[in-house]
């Protein structure tokens, strides 16, 4: 048996119940005749609609046109209380229309008059306003059965009244008929509390009538629930062992034959569910773990080459981005981005193109590749290349820009150092090329020099001192030659050797003297053991040094005359060689010394500096395992260079 039928026995049962309870208030009321109007009109009202409820259902399944007639002859009953509690809530009732809507409502015609005044006297008060707000909610779902009658009636005529549509109308009907009985279960028990006060004399026999009616409703209910609610236990079961991923164990069917039972055909139909879930899941995960492998090594490639991608939405400006890219502009995984924010960490010297070239791209919808420079938030200064394409729609508007970002630092840094050893190479050449035609006229001079200093007399004191300066200048030019040409060429790829750092310091101050001289600084070399080596390349360890010396006189030239020094001391510090070159400057600041060693950091004025000094340094020192610091335990600026003794 169907749920629906067995739910019509309970409101059959219900029904029942509540006839007999307005015969016996029937009696009741005889006695007070406006009093039993009231609920003889409720009666008629539920009686009405549960016949036109009946015959509706019956009409939607026979569509017979007679079951039809019907259901529109009950469910003028519903319809004339309508508009009787509509008239009577205006202040200017027409009571003629009262009358026939009680007569249309199967109230006797010579009741009418005082129902209404009954009505309009206690329509505010307490039980009686009560029943009134139950009644407008029943006349509500009683006009929408009659939607639903009136659709499933243009269906037939169009013969258009499938089975399943049919099925599904009985459904709505049968939700309609619940929501109707509550309600005019609720106004007959409001009602019936408003007028227990006239009939407490029959109170003993309503309550025996009302119990015995109840108990054999409640057992017809408990009976048909019971066996309802088992079955929907089997399926809570089920959809929780669902929830839990168990899509293995399905609902067992207690009666297979019953097909007309909804809770078991549900229970087939989920049963069948759970499978096509499984098999959908299944082949979810494969396609989800596919796609995570598949994830993982484009996001392994993009941190491998440095390349991030993204898409910017031009209507809001946000941006969507790899891990890789935020990797590179030194962001939080996952922190929401937005144009505005990014393009704030270009360097200044690059905001301005690199603004220029994003506006062509939305104004103009041309695809751009630029490179440029960034700042993270720790200051760090990194290099980029970049390249975008705009994305349009049917209409040929932008929405998006998608493309790729690309650290390219360290190509950068090498593609410097490469232009910065074809300049010493090319400058190494132009010393050589000096050097010969130098040499042989210096060489001429040195040997007339020393011809002309055999050939004056021991009295000639004056002459004799000045062919001696003429000869060391000689040598001290042929020393600056020399020096020219072996620290301006490429010692990338020299090999390691033994390095006296005695004599590599007096080769770098032969460049020096002449600007310490010219600035007034006083070089303070500390007396050097001629036994301290290292194991290195020396052009290389002579440009690092060049370098720190140069940074020394750069940041002691802006000090008072008296106070512009710089000192070179060196020992050995273990199986280390351990050199310091100290300025008379007072240090460097925290935030400076952070950020001293990356590539394109510089304090300099912009003309003064590239930033790669330092940061190839770093590269150079770590190429031959050793190491470069600031000391800052000194009270003077001191940069320290520890090299080994001997590469392990």
């Amino acid at each position: 048996m169907s749920i629906r039928r067995k739910l019509i026995h309970i409101v059959l049962v219900f029904s029942t119940l509540i006839i007999v309870l307005m015969g016996m208030n029937y009696f009741v009321m005889s006695t007070l005749s406006t009093v039993r109007a009231f609920v003889a009109g409720e009666a008629f009202y539920s009686k009405g609609q549960k016949d036109a409820t009946y015959f509706l259902a019956r009409y939607t399944s026979t569509l017979r046109d007679e079951e039809y007639q019907l259901f529109l002859e009950n469910v003028k009953i519903p319809v004339g209380d309508r508009i009787v509690r509509e008239e009577l809530l205006k202040d200017d009732t027409d009571y003629l229309k009262v009358d026939a809507g009680l007569i249309q409502a199967k109230n006797y015609p010579d009741e009418t008059r005082d129902v209404a005044k009954l009505f309009k006297r206690f329509q505010n008060i307490g039980y009686f306003k009560q029943s009134i707000g139950f009644w407008t909610l029943g006349d509500a779902e009683v006009q929408k059965l009659i939607d639903v009658a009136e659709e499933i009636h243009s269906l037939v005529q169009q013969k258009k009244l499938t089975p399943e549509l049919a099925n599904a109308y009985l459904l709505k009907i049968d939700e309609l008929n619940k929501k109707l009985t509550y309600l005019e279960e609720q106004y007959s028990n409001v009602l019936g509390k408003g007028v227990r006060w006239a009939t407490s004399w029959l109170f003993y026999v309503s309550f025996t009538i009302t119990m015995l009616g109840f108990i054999f409703a409640v057992w017809i209910t408990f009976s048909i629930a019971k066996e309802i609610l088992k079955r929907i236990e089997v399926l809570k079961l089920g959809t929780i062992r669902v929830e839990q991923g168990t899509l293995t164990t399905p609902i067992e069917i207690t009666s297979p034959l019953d097909t007309k039972d909804e809770l078991i055909q549900l229970a087939i139909s989920f049963n069948k569910m759970t499978e096509s879930l499984e098999k959908a899941i299944s082949e979810r995960d494969i396609a989800k773990e596919k796609l995570e492998v598949r994830a993982k090594q484009l996001s392994e490639a993009q941190e491998l080459a440095h390349i991030g991608s993204w898409e910017l939405d031009v209507a809001n400006y946000n941006v969507i981005a790899s891990d890789e890219f935020y990797r590179i502009f030194g962001l939080e995984l996952g922190s929401e981005l937005n144009l505005g924010e990014l393009i704030q960490q270009v360097h200044p010297t690059d905001y301005d193109i690199v603004k220029k070239e994003l506006d062509a791209t939305i104004a103009q919808h041309k695809t751009f590749f630029l490179d440029f420079k960034i700042t993270r938030a720790n200051g760090e200064i990194r290099e980029v290349s970049q390249q975008g394409r705009p994305i349009l729609d049917e209409n040929g508007k932008i929405i998006k820009i998608i493309g790729t970002t690309q650290d390219i630092t360290e190509r950068f840094k090498i593609q410097l150092q490469m232009i910065q050893s074809n300049k010493m190479a090319s400058l190494g050449e132009m010393a050589s090329g000096i050097a010969h035609e130098i040499n042989n006229p210096l060489a001429i001079i040195k040997m007339t020099a020393l011809q002309m200093q055999k050939n004056v007399t021991d009295e000639s004191t004056i002459f004799k001192n000045g062919i001696s300066k003429i000869d060391s200048t000689v040598d001290r030019i042929s020393k600056i030659i020399q020096g020219l040409r072996t620290f301006s060429r490429d010692g990338r790829n020299d090999p390691f050797e033994i390095v006296s750092f005695d004599h590599l310091i007096d080769d770098i101050l032969s460049f020096c003297k002449e600007r310490l001289k010219h600035h007034s600084i006083t070089l303070i070399k500390d007396e050097l053991d001629p036994n301290l080596v290292f194991e290195g390349r020396q052009i290389e360890i002579s440009q690092v040094i060049l370098n720190l010396l140069n940074n020394a006189i750069d940041a002691v030239d802006p000090l008072p005359g008296d106070n512009k020094w710089i000192r070179i001391s060196a020992k050995n510090n273990g199986s280390f060689l351990e050199i310091k070159i100290t300025d008379s400057g007072n240090g460097i600041p925290l935030e400076t010394q952070s950020k001293m060693f990356q590539p394109f950091f510089t304090t300099k004025e912009i003309g003064k500096g590239t930033g790669l000094g330092l940061s190839l340094s770093l590269t150079i020192i770590k190429n031959h395992l050793g190491e470069i610091f600031l000391d800052n335990d000194s009270p003077n600026t001191c940069f320290v260079l520890r090299l080994p003794n001997q590469q392990v």
